[in-house]
């Protein structure tokens, strides 16, 4: 397969830790991400010479761009004429690659005092500072509009959310259209007709009749059409409403609804009132007679019901203030009895410190959903000290936890959620930071077979979608909590 572009880095630092490797990685993968898929050679397996020959060597003869991880101590065996990165960086000169180095989160402590002159060109080119926090993706966009899409040009289609949203909400007007226009004509009886300017203001009126009845606006006098059942015919000349009594000897009344002639422009309506049904005396005395004498109650104590304590309801937005917690609800269920709060407070910290992420280390905070059993497993370890962003939550208080990926999802990347949780969070606390390159971390980790122990989840606010970052970059965190 040939590759458009080569990294080059040093696998390891003289204080032991493995940053060479995973900052070629990083780099890789948002490369990849800004449209270089298959088009990037990263080398993660140890060769030999005779591999590095067959292999290294003819990658760079076929590639244009060549990237040069500045890492700590990434030059400092350059002197050595059988080094690797020095074997790369001049046969990258020799086929006239662009040769971009790259100083990750100001790493590099610079060239050794007897730094080969055939190497030079990495002195006087110029170095892009690319930092390994929430600003990675910014450096990393930054460095390739101005130094690699000359030369490798990449062609991706970028439309705006608003526009497809309206194109959507378009389709599905036009397409309910299509659909029920035909079934409302035929219910209609017929071709539809324009409504006739006399009945266009017309409202219904609630009556205690079984009969709906429709008051037209519009003159000094008001009419009364009784409006017909929905599955009678439309076509009817008139329509008969009778209302039994059961008992009653009275006549039911009736509604008489003639249809209008053609080009009328008024209804006819008929209406006919039962007269006053008078119950017989004999009846009257009968019942009168047949009624027992009142007689006196005796007073009885009511009975008291025992008042129930009332249980406070929140709301997604709602201050929450109660168990010793304080915070802004942004999670509701049980009809809004329980939910969950965040924290009105937040910092900028690790996930875990240089020295653990050096070590490798899986804490199998596997979780995408449960942020409190992520941060109880990670807590519970004996070197908990090294895990600063679960330390900050917990020391909130009991209860409180580093939210799960999906946790930190609802919080920020529902926009209802946020736009109501931010307005009460401006009045309360602090704001939450939605720049265009802010990212929170989850408690969540990223299960990398490659690289295991290296990455967490978090949540870019500035792109609004999910991705990940080395565990020892600092960015924002919020605690939360359920009441």
């Amino acid at each position: 397969m040939k590759y458009d572009i080569f990294i080059s880095y040093r696998r390891s630092d003289s204080s032991g830790l493995i940053s060479g490797t995973d900052i070629a990685r990083t780099i890789k993968q948002q490369l990849e991400i800004e449209g270089y898929k298959n088009r990037v050679f990263f080398d993660y397996s140890e060769l030999s010479d005779d591999e590095f020959e067959k292999v290294i060597l003819s990658a760079i003869e076929h590639c244009k761009v060549f990237i040069l991880v500045l890492s700590k101590d990434s030059m400092m065996r350059c002197v050595n004429e059988n080094d690797w990165v020095r074997r790369e960086i001049m046969h990258a000169q020799k086929f006239g690659l662009k040769i971009i180095p790259i100083e990750p989160s100001d790493l590099f402590n610079g060239f050794p005092e007897n730094f080969p002159e055939e190497l030079s060109i990495i002195k006087r080119v110029q170095h892009s500072k690319v930092h390994m926090d929430s600003s990675f993706e910014r450096d990393m966009r930054a460095m390739i509009e101005n130094r690699i899409q000359a030369i490798l040009p990449v062609k991706r289609w970028r439309v705006p959310v608003k526009q497809i949203i309206f194109a959507l909400c378009a389709l599905l007007i036009i397409g309910g259209g299509v659909l029920f226009y035909p079934e409302i004509i035929s219910k209609m009886g017929g071709d539809a007709e324009p409504v006739s300017e006399e009945l266009a203001d017309v409202e219904v009126v609630d009556t205690e009749s079984d009969v709906p009845v429709v008051e037209q606006k519009g003159g000094s006098t008001t009419k009364s059409i009784a409006q017909t059942n929905k599955n009678s015919s439309a076509e009817s000349k008139g329509v008969a409403v009778q209302h039994a009594e059961q008992g009653s000897s009275a006549k039911s009344d009736v509604v008489a609804v003639t249809k209008p002639a053609e080009n009328s422009t008024s209804r006819e309506v008929v209406e006919t009132k039962p007269a006053a049904v008078e119950k017989p005396a004999s009846e009257a005395s009968k019942s009168e007679a047949s009624e027992p004498a009142p007689v006196e109650s005796v007073a009885e104590k009511p009975v008291e019901k025992p008042v129930e304590a009332k249980v406070a309801t929140y709301s997604v937005g709602d201050y929450y203030e109660a168990n010793g917690k304080r915070g802004v609800v942004f999670e509701v269920w049980d009809d809004g009895k329980h939910g969950k709060i965040v924290s009105l407070d937040q910092a900028k910290l690790q996930w875990c410190t240089s020295e653990q992420f050096g070590q490798k280390i899986t804490v199998e905070a596997s979780s995408n959903s449960n942020g409190r059993a992520n941060t109880d497993k990670v807590l519970s370890r004996s070197d908990s000290a090294a895990y600063p962003v679960f330390k900050w939550c917990r020391e909130k208080g009991s209860g409180w936890y580093l939210p799960s990926i999906g946790e930190l999802e609802q919080l920020l990347l529902n926009s209802g959620v946020y736009s109501a949780v931010n307005k009460t969070l401006s009045q309360k606390g602090k704001s939450l930071d939605k720049g265009t390159w802010d990212s929170y971390w989850s408690s969540s980790e990223y299960d990398d077979s490659m690289q295991p122990g290296a990455f967490a989840k978090v949540v870019d606010t500035g792109s609004g979608r999910t991705s990940k970052l080395i565990k020892y970059t600092y960015c924002h965190v919020r605690a939360v909590a359920t009441f």
